[in-house]
């Protein structure tokens, strides 16, 4: 099985949001369960833990497998 490196940016996120013209996917929230059994939000999942492109990137270490996803559409 692959390591996952779990990445959160508040920018990232942002711009999701913001460009996405999918309704089902703005307000999307993923969430990963880390080495600590702890459910975080992650904007970026990713195989090995090279630095994300987003200056505002925080390293949220190894994840254990995927959570769940929340959406909330703002009507």
């Amino acid at each position: 099985m692959d390591t996952l490196h779990g990445w959160y940016s508040e920018t990232q996120y942002k711009q999701k949001t913001q460009n996405n013209d999918s309704p089902r996917s703005k307000g999307e929230k993923i969430y990963y369960v880390n080495e600590n059994d702890e459910i975080v939000e992650i904007t970026e999942i990713k195989r090995s833990n090279e630095v994300s492109k987003f200056d505002d990137a925080i390293y949220l270490g190894v994840m254990k497998k995927f959570s769940h996803v929340t959406r909330y559409s703002a009507l």
